[in-house]
């Protein structure tokens, strides 16, 4: 579908001038623009990946969570050796 631009842009800067924008911006949009199937497929993929990084982040809490669990348990043997040898 071809730009038309408003009849006070064409009175203002003339046929020619408006004719050759909307040219213009109809071959720009066309070489930048991402087809709507395109974009949805992107989203999809996007929406698939932040989900394995949620679960990802979701696994390495727990496995920080554990490791804190040991550190802590660590310091309290050496806390109780710490009270036997004293």
């Amino acid at each position: 579908m071809p730009t038309t631009l408003p009849p006070s842009v064409r009175e203002h800067f003339g046929e020619a001038v408006a004719e050759d924008f909307a040219r213009w911006l109809d071959e720009y949009v066309q070489e930048n623009a991402v087809e709507r199937d395109e974009y949805r497929e992107v989203l999809s993929r996007l929406d698939v990946l932040e989900e394995r990084f949620v679960q990802l982040e979701t696994r390495m809490d727990e496995r920080f969570e554990q490791v804190d669990q040991r550190f802590e348990q660590v310091d309290q043997q050496f806390e109780s050796m710490e009270v036997r040898f004293n």
